[in-house]
């Protein structure tokens, strides 16, 4: 009977304990919780922030899960995905960013950026390339101002803004350019296009095309129609076009009194645009991995070159 007993209480607490219970619930601590954004906040301008678990144990218990997170006293339930949640805010003023999940809590000082304050570097840039007819140091100049804007904001003093304004623009912003293989084949592919066009000119081969032009461009209009058509011609890249037709007709424009703004209107006018709708160009190249990209992601069953080739009459 002892037995018997023994064993029905011994099957019991095998049931109980075998019953589906409820977990633990996931407790968030400011440890556990990283707040990611792009430093540079603009008054007005929508931010996003993304909220990262980094435990790695609690980010795969709340995958999936709504949870409640407080941003400066309104509460936003949001789903975890890929460990993450993310939401936007708008700074209008200097202002304090108050993030809480759960037990976690993240105060953060933003000092936004007035959105006229955009247009200054460039502006500058623009000014002192047109003054001092010098590209390189305008536009330095022009990349100081916005490290240095944005340095001072986010909590430098003005000197101190200017010298790490210019540390800035070396080991951030010149590092991360060359460093794009997109930027980096750019100006490998210009240097090489310009020495070409040097060779040709030191040889004596551009004041050979030029002698053979002059021919034709007799007057203002015609050299003008000249430059047209060598732009026309000229289609395979827009850098190459530039400093081909610009430099080769340069001195034929000049002696026909064409003014350089002229000039360089007509060339900026058939570079990109003529690159941009021709067959076999370098823009073409990047056209159609931008078009494959696309159509892996929305499930086309069409390529990207006939897509390309439909959407010209549209350009």
């Amino acid at each position: 009977m002892k037995k018997s007993l023994h064993l029905f209480i011994t099957l019991i607490m095998i049931a109980f304990l075998a019953l589906p219970g409820k977990s633990a619930p996931v407790i968030l601590t400011e440890d556990d919780i990283e707040l990611d954004y792009f430093p540079v906040i603009v008054r007005g301008v929508k931010v996003d922030f993304t909220a990262r678990i980094t435990d790695s144990l609690k980010r795969t218990k709340l995958e999936g899960e709504k949870i409640n997170i407080i941003v400066n006293g309104t509460e936003q339930p949001l789903v975890v995905y890929q460990g993450a949640v993310e939401f936007q805010e708008i700074f209008r003023e200097r202002s304090e960013l108050s993030v809480k999940i759960d037990q976690a809590e993240i105060d953060i000082d933003v000092n936004p950026i007035p959105l006229w304050m955009s247009i200054l570097p460039p502006l500058l840039a623009i000014i002192m390339a047109l003054v001092f007819k010098e590209v390189f140091t305008a536009l330095f100049t022009g990349l100081l101002l916005g490290t240095s804007i944005i340095e001072f904001y986010m909590g430098g003093n003005i000197i101190f803004s200017i010298g790490r304004g210019i540390l800035t623009i070396v080991d951030t912003y010149f590092m991360n350019a060359i460093s794009n293989p997109g930027h980096l084949s750019i100006i490998i592919f210009s240097m090489l296009i310009g020495g070409m066009v040097n060779i040709i000119t030191r040889n004596g081969g551009m004041q050979g095309v030029v002698n053979r032009l002059a021919i034709y461009a007799n007057n203002a209009r015609s050299g003008q129609i000249v430059t047209w058509l060598l732009g026309i011609l000229i289609f395979f890249d827009d850098y190459a076009n530039t400093l081909v037709v610009g430099n080769t007709m340069r001195p034929v424009t000049d002696k026909l009194k064409v003014s350089r703004e002229k000039l360089a209107y007509i060339v900026d006018s058939t570079a990109a645009p003529v690159a941009a709708i021709a067959f076999v160009t370098t823009w073409i190249g990047a056209e159609l991995s931008y078009i494959a990209d696309g159509v892996a992601e929305i499930g086309l069953q069409q390529t990207p070159y006939s897509i390309f080739f439909n959407s010209l009459a549209y350009s």
